[in-house]
């Protein structure tokens, strides 16, 4: 909640930010599942654990973006 207050306050000096865990405001109907938290808390992660946080890992239209993604980062 704090960044997304900084965001909100401080327009003129960010072009960009990425808000991992974030929910709305208001009642949480569907809390996060543990594993993304064990995972985004853990000081480095594997590709499939990347491909949980930031692709949809059930798929593997998804799972192969992940791959190419992390090959592009290599």
């Amino acid at each position: 909640m704090v960044a997304q207050a900084a965001l909100t306050a401080m327009l003129s000096l960010l072009s960009q930010v990425v808000l991992i865990g974030t929910v709305p405001p208001g009642l949480n109907v569907r809390p996060g599942e543990q594993l993304y938290y064990d995972i985004a808390t853990a000081p480095v992660c594997s590709l499939e654990e990347a491909a949980v946080l930031f692709f949809a890992a059930r798929s593997e239209r998804s799972r192969a973006a992940a791959r190419r993604s992390d090959a592009s980062m290599a």
